[in-house]
């Protein structure tokens, strides 16, 4: 069997696919963490994320779409942390995506967010209250 990678043609045996698939397999849950509705043809992300919070079942997810803190590494930028926090601390972070450029986006996105949460009580004091203005008190997450 042949892979293009990078602008290069790769041979491997046929039968290390069956090792590729498995160990491909073990990366991914079979049934997801968390489930989004179906998004309508021709819907914005905004739009989406309204209806997704109002969709039975999500009734308790904070919508923190378009919700920003500054960058501790650079605090004249803004950095959107995720779309959605669950109950149970779950970051939510949504995009259509109709290519790798999207979900590079996510990645990188999603990357950061941890990132920073994880480096910087500041930015994690200013997510906290970031949370608790939009789940108007209801909700509390740790600074620590």
């Amino acid at each position: 069997m042949f892979c293009r990678l990078d602008g290069e043609w790769y041979e491997f045996e046929a039968s290390q696919l069956g090792s590729l698939r498995s160990e491909v397999r073990r990366l991914f849950a079979p049934v997801p963490s968390v489930d989004l509705p179906a998004w309508p043809r021709g819907m914005s992300e905004p739009p989406y994320n309204k209806k997704t919070a109002r969709t039975a079942g999500r009734e308790d997810w904070i919508l923190l779409d378009c919700k920003t803190i500054p960058n501790p590494a650079k605090p004249s930028d803004q950095i959107e942390i995720c779309d959605f926090l669950t109950r149970d601390d779950t970051l939510v972070l949504v995009k259509q995506a109709r290519g790798s450029g999207a979900l590079s986006h996510l990645y990188n996105q999603a990357r950061l967010a941890v990132e920073v949460l994880y480096d910087s009580a500041v930015a994690r004091a200013k997510f906290a209250q970031c949370v608790r203005t939009a789940s108007d008190g209801s909700l509390s997450v740790s600074r620590g």
